[in-house]
């Protein structure tokens, strides 16, 4: 039977000293009491800090508290490790910390978001007291702050996994939080035109880093990602076949076409290295290979002149299969190349040919016969409208 938690047995205590029972236990502190409940859920031990006594919590509070925790967790929660009064600033670095255990990806970036702007806004409030509310107005927030809405989107994304994985990991529940893109006004990637990808080779060719050369030329020839690109090794080639294998994607493994001039200066590299295998972009780091290259590729950008033009290591991928669509290769075809999961995705990268949408608004005016030598009513209607 438990033991039944009154005022006075808690008067008496000595700091140092705790006191058990009800499912709660409490301890005497110098700066005064501490709140915890310690019970049994679902089988399994709990044991999780309700406030102190300087918060403004007593043994009144505390009982209420521990009801409603209880009554919150649901079966699926592991309460071995659950931590259902974690902070929005604990629960991510919590996140980062389990994520970097388990091999999780682009935790750079996401360390960004959450140092940045999502740890600001949210900072030590509670998970469960966060809402779908809570979301909008911090996205409502850095667009007025002038971030774009791809931007937002991505932080989102951040923050929409975490939520995911502290659920589904047992930490805490969350799914009654909905995070949700952000919808405006569409932004066109832009792309490199032929004179400034001739000029940005030639700038590269030229850096004092000699990964900066393989990193462009590759970006443009193949249409890779910026981390696909810098995980590439000299075994994945199959230089009789020209292809390359790319183990780790965005979609999956693939294997890609590659053209022989970039067959023979990737083999003439290693060659020159003297190595049967290995990292292209080796790196002594954690990794073995380079993780970034937007430093140098900035640097190239300047000494080419576009340092103003807002393009990036994504605008080489872009530009690399916009320049497929308009060759008129197959949508199927490009995506062997691109890598893209599916056609419908492949399509956000291209451009609508101005000379062919032109073509259909004639046609659509002959059809109408809304030109000048003809009126709507000289129009062979043929059957009757149903």
């Amino acid at each position: 039977m438990s033991t039944k938690i009154t005022k006075q047995k808690i008067q008496k205590l000595e700091i140092g000293k705790g006191i058990t029972g009800e499912g709660l236990e409490i301890r005497k502190t110098q700066k005064g009491l501490v709140f915890y409940a310690s019970t049994q859920v679902h089988g399994k031990r709990l044991r999780d800090k309700l406030g102190t006594e300087q918060e403004g919590m007593n043994l009144t509070k505390a009982r209420h508290k521990l009801k409603e925790l209880v009554l919150s967790i649901p079966e699926t929660i592991n309460v071995n490790i659950a931590k259902p009064n974690i902070s929005f600033k604990d629960a991510s670095a919590h996140y980062i910390e389990l994520s970097e255990q388990t091999g999780g990806k682009n935790l750079i970036q996401k360390q960004q978001h959450f140092r940045m702007h999502l740890v600001p806004f949210f900072g030590t409030a509670k998970i469960k007291s966060i809402d779908t509310f809570s979301v909008d107005k911090y996205a409502h927030e850095r667009k007025k702050a002038g971030a774009a809405v791809s931007t937002v989107n991505r932080e989102l994304a951040t923050l929409r996994h975490m939520l995911n994985t502290l659920s589904d990991w047992g930490i805490v529940q969350t799914k009654h939080i909905k995070v949700k893109n952000r919808s405006g006004e569409a932004q066109r990637t832009k792309t490199f035109s032929a004179d400034q990808i001739k000029k940005l080779l030639s700038c590269a060719a030229n850096d004092h880093d000699p990964y900066t050369y393989f990193f462009i030329l590759i970006g443009f020839q193949t249409a890779m990602r910026h981390g696909e690109i810098l995980k590439i090794k000299f075994e994945d080639f199959d230089y009789d076949n020209g292809t390359l294998y790319i183990p780790v994607a965005k979609a999956g493994s693939r294997t890609a076409p590659v053209h022989q001039s970039l067959i023979q200066i990737v083999r003439q590299e290693q060659m020159r290295r003297g190595v049967e295998a290995g990292y292209l972009f080796a790196a002594k780091s954690k990794t073995g290979h380079r993780t970034y290259m937007k430093k140098q590729f900035q640097r190239v950008l300047e000494a080419a002149g576009l340092s103003d033009s807002g393009l990036s290591p994504h605008s080489m991928r872009h530009t690399a299969i916009s320049i497929l669509m308009r060759s008129q290769m197959s949508i199927a075809d490009a995506q062997v190349i691109s890598g893209h999961k599916s056609t419908q995705m492949l399509l956000r990268y291209t451009h609508h040919n101005n000379m062919s949408v032109a073509r259909g608004v004639d046609v659509l005016a002959n059809v109408t016969a809304c030109n000048a030598n003809e009126s709507p009513a000289d129009i062979d209607s043929g059957d009757t409208a149903a």
